[in-house]
């Protein structure tokens, strides 16, 4: 009898031991970051604007843990926003969150969300999120949004480039 209590306390004691360095030893992998590099490459269609003045990014608005090198003033269409980087995803998930704006790995794009044609590109080139509702906005590509362009044209008895030509006379 007492060999089995023996024996059971020993493999409890194992499995205790198991569990508790097992779980110790979990790996914690770092979401991945954009490079100065990589974001640039991205950014290609976008114009920087020159940091001074009206421009220039309102630092005391932000998380002191921005990342003032890579952060940049943007016009996209017409349209101002700022690129805010961070040194991690998690910063700059957080800062989303406190701003109500769009982010992508390490940068929150600020004054973005309300804007339809920033929101688009920026979920499309960059696969930026709304972290407050991740399914906040759908875009479709561009080949399905021809296809239902041309549907559309075609239900109304208008050829498609007849109906892109109508369009663009309205501008």
């Amino acid at each position: 009898m007492m060999n089995l209590k023996v024996f059971i306390a020993t493999i409890l004691m194992i499995c205790f031991f198991v569990s508790t360095n097992s779980c110790s030893k979990k790996k914690v992998e770092a979401e991945a970051i954009y490079t100065e590099a990589e974001f640039l490459k991205l950014a290609e269609e976008l114009t920087a604007l020159n940091p001074i003045g009206e421009n220039a990014i309102p630092w005391s608005e932000y998380s002191p843990n921005v990342n003032k090198v890579i952060s940049k003033t943007y016009v996209y269409k017409r349209l101002k926003f700022y690129a805010i980087g961070f040194n991690s995803v998690e910063e700059a998930r957080l800062e989303a969150v406190r701003l109500n704006q769009f982010y992508a790995k390490n940068f929150v794009f600020d004054q973005v969300f309300g804007e339809p044609v920033l929101e688009d590109y920026l979920i499309h080139r960059f696969s930026a999120v709304f972290p407050k509702n991740p399914n906040h906005r759908k875009i479709k590509s561009s080949a399905q949004h021809g296809s239902d362009e041309q549907k559309e044209s075609n239900e109304k008895g208008v050829s498609h480039e007849v109906h892109h030509k109508e369009v663009k006379g309205d501008h």
